[in-house]
């Protein structure tokens, strides 16, 4: 994440869309189990991780 503005609710992001698009998909019938919740944030945390180097 570059920038966050609230006024216009917009989000800005220091990737592409094509990254933003290969982005490990949600599955939104099993995002109530915790066990499903964490290992998506797992996933995503190795995606964009490749993008973005480590977290300061």
């Amino acid at each position: 994440m570059r920038n966050l503005r609230h006024v216009d609710q917009r989000l800005c992001v220091a990737t592409g869309k094509d990254e933003i698009k290969g982005a490990p998909e949600l599955d939104e019938t099993r995002n109530s189990e915790a066990d499903y919740r964490d290992k998506y944030r797992d996933e995503l945390g190795g995606y964009y991780g490749g993008f973005m180097g480590p977290v300061r």
